[in-house]
């Protein structure tokens, strides 16, 4: 079941329909509004457009830098775990000579 919300970005009134709930959409919208804010501080006389653009560049930017981020984290995850699986074969085999 769809929510519909009216959200204002730049000043603009929007309607939107989404699965999302009311808290979310607000903190979206007021994200949204703070980034702008934050790049218009430096570019006061810049356009909506090019202001809208800016920011969705710049939002962009954020996501492939932390995409890429966890995919090196994964990596190091992934390398850690196989150092364990080897580490707790290797005490495994101690146990067993050990045992014996």
């Amino acid at each position: 079941m769809n929510n519909v919300f009216d959200v204002n970005v730049l000043g603009y009134k929007l309607t939107i329909s989404t699965d999302k709930d009311e808290k979310y959409v607000k903190q979206l919208s007021s994200d949204l509004n703070k980034k702008l804010s934050e790049i218009k501080r430096g570019n006061n006389s810049i356009a909506n457009m090019d202001l809208l653009i800016l920011t969705a560049l710049e939002l962009v930017d954020e996501i492939i830098v932390m995409r890429n981020d966890m995919e090196k984290a994964k990596g190091g995850v992934e390398k850690l775990s196989r150092i364990l699986d080897e580490k707790i074969s290797c005490i495994q085999r101690e146990i067993s000579l050990f045992q014996k």
